[in-house]
């Protein structure tokens, strides 16, 4: 790799990785090059396939992303190349911030707070961007929003997700295909995974029974259910929080303890 990045020879750098220039015109292609780079472990290789095919490796840069994320357990790496694909215009595709959040909410530690804030700050940056033409704003779909969600809730500090559900009221016009078809059972599993890292108790109840409220026209499915008994499990129960707890399973679940 020191010779690629040092020579200017495309048939030896093509014949180090071996391709051929048609292949760089060929987004499939390529893509089927850096899956067969990473499964070797050849991620010096993948990420210089990337920059050499430019606006075809969309895909590929996805796949990148993907492996760091969930293959190495390593969000700065996969923030950081993100940020480089962003600074050089490395195409994104459709899948391209769900693969990022989602793998971001896969992680096994909960994402610092610094990461948070970064993770937050292109979630900012990506509703701005998809407000930019005043004539049609496309929006982000429900299943972008749910990935957003789904990777600040794993963050230590909570702060970030309740403040992207809240910009659900805030009538901003990049989610508003996420009103149209409203939150779904999979966007307050988010939520409530977030509000379990509250500590502070009177924050919790506050934070949990703002979303208990929220529910109202949701189907409830086992996957909503679970999270909200493991967000309750969460906590260290004193009687106050243990009376907040049996007064809401008693009444949406018609369980009486």
């Amino acid at each position: 790799l020191k010779i690629l990045s040092r020579t200017k020879d495309k048939r030896l750098i093509y014949s180090i990785l071996g391709i051929t220039g048609e292949q760089l015109r060929d987004s499939k292609l390529i893509t089927d090059d850096v899956n067969k780079f990473l499964e070797r472990g050849q991620l010096e290789k993948a990420l210089y396939l990337v920059k050499l095919s430019k606006g075809n490796s969309g895909s590929g840069m996805d796949s990148i992303i993907r492996y760091h994320l969930i293959e190495l357990n390593s969000p700065k790496e996969a923030l950081s190349l993100y940020l480089w694909r962003r600074k050089n215009a490395i195409s994104f595709t459709k899948f391209s911030h769900t693969i990022f959040f989602d793998g971001m909410a896969k992680q096994p530690e909960l994402l610092s707070k610094s990461m948070g804030k970064s993770l937050f700050n292109i979630v900012e940056r990506l509703l701005e961007d998809k407000e930019e033409d005043d004539l049609e704003v496309k929006g982000v779909s429900l299943i972008e929003f749910n990935s957003m969600m789904n990777g600040l809730a794993n963050c230590e500090d909570p702060s970030f997700a309740l403040q992207l559900f809240k910009k659900l009221n805030d009538r901003i016009p990049a989610l508003k295909n996420c009103r149209s078809a409203k939150y779904d059972p999979v966007t307050l599993s988010c939520l409530f995974k977030a509000i379990s890292h509250i500590k502070e108790k009177s924050m919790f109840i506050n934070a949990f029974n703002n979303t208990m409220n929220s529910l109202s026209g949701v189907k409830i499915d086992s996957q909503l259910c679970y999270q909200i008994a493991k967000t309750l499990g969460s906590q260290k129960f004193d009687k106050m929080i243990t009376r907040e707890a049996l007064s809401v399973i008693e009444k949406y679940f018609d369980v009486y303890a």
